[in-house]
């Protein structure tokens, strides 16, 4: 009877291979190895910078039958190709020790891992096809136009409605979510900063669990836990899709901001007829919002008809003051 050798190598994962990515870009079998591994350590690599720790002892562990001259070729090849990005980088966890990682550039994004989970493309694809339907489902429900000139006056909702109008609403807010984490998890890309209810320093992530992290303005990284804080972090993200991606430039955004209020501050201007002084210009989102001082001294942002703050870009909050003065 057989038995199992004891010194097999510890493989502590699998590869899947994309053979129309390998004909591509003609890599050859080792190559194409070495593209899957990188692809497949997304999911458990250690991440500095969006770039994966993936030392030569790590992978030809993984991968005895290829030698380091080998590996080193290999890699420089997908480096010169524009499939990968290497860089030297500093590891917290290993005294700061200077080692090399690896992020996979755009073009390499393309390689189809689909075996193993979803490209982003498919990610991408699956969240848009969930929202046509659900927005079909939405149009169904709206009131019919009885004649070009009359329309139906909207009815009170029942509570089945209202319960149905909410499970849309979350299975939609669900999806988004879900296709934020397989993006993100994928290209440990930061998702974005200056988020309402945290200090505009604040960066966030997804980590190798797959879970909602964040960096403090001190570059401390750290597993949002609390469920009431990672919902309160989606809904905003969700009211602000346009920010997902997005990092501002905060110290352009205080220069900005400080030019600003020192040139309009505590200037007199009319809206409807109202003399009002301008209180502050203060950051909000991606742009600037303005608030304003009533004569009696009451201090107000100027809103929309939904009473949200109006945010403007900078030079469109230049051009609205000088309609005002």
């Amino acid at each position: 009877m057989s038995t199992t050798p004891k010194n097999l190598p510890k493989r502590t994962r699998i590869l899947v291979k994309d053979l129309l990515f390998q004909e591509k870009h003609h890599l050859t079998d080792t190559q194409i190895d070495i593209m899957s591994y990188i692809f497949n350590a997304f999911t458990w690599a250690m991440k500095i910078d969006g770039y994966m720790v993936l030392t030569n002892k790590k992978i030809t562990d993984d991968m005895p039958q290829i030698g380091q001259k080998t590996l080193e070729a290999s890699l420089k090849e997908l480096e010169n190709k524009g499939l990968i990005d290497k860089n030297i980088v500093k590891v917290p966890n290993w005294n700061n020790a200077r080692v090399r990682g690896i992020k996979i550039s755009s073009e390499g994004m393309e390689y189809n891992g689909s075996l193993y989970s979803p490209s982003h493309l498919a990610i991408t694809n699956a969240f848009q096809e969930r929202i046509k339907e659900l927005e079909e489902l939405l149009k169904r429900k709206e009131p019919q136009i009885e004649s070009e000139t009359e329309v139906l006056a909207p009815k009170d909702e029942t509570i089945e409605e209202k319960e149905e109008n909410k499970t849309i609403d979350s299975e939609i807010k669900e999806d988004f979510i879900k296709s934020i984490r397989n993006r993100f998890i994928l290209t440990s890309e930061p998702i974005c900063n200056m988020v309402d209810g945290w200090q505009p320093e604040s960066t966030f992530y997804i980590n190798s669990y797959g879970q909602l992290s964040s960096t403090s303005p001190t570059k401390e990284c750290e597993q949002i836990k609390s469920p009431m804080a990672v919902n309160k972090f989606w809904t905003w993200l969700f009211q602000n899709q346009n920010r997902v991606g997005t990092i501002v430039d905060l110290k352009k955004m205080r220069e900005k901001i400080i030019k600003l209020n020192q040139k309009y501050r505590d200037k007199k201007i009319k809206i409807n007829n109202t003399t009002l002084w301008i209180s502050e210009i203060v950051p909000m989102n991606q742009g600037f919002s303005l608030k304003v001082r009533y004569e009696h001294g009451e201090v107000a942002v100027i809103s929309n008809k939904e009473n949200k703050p109006v945010v403007y870009g900078y030079n469109a909050l230049e051009k609205f003051i000088c309609k005002l003065l």
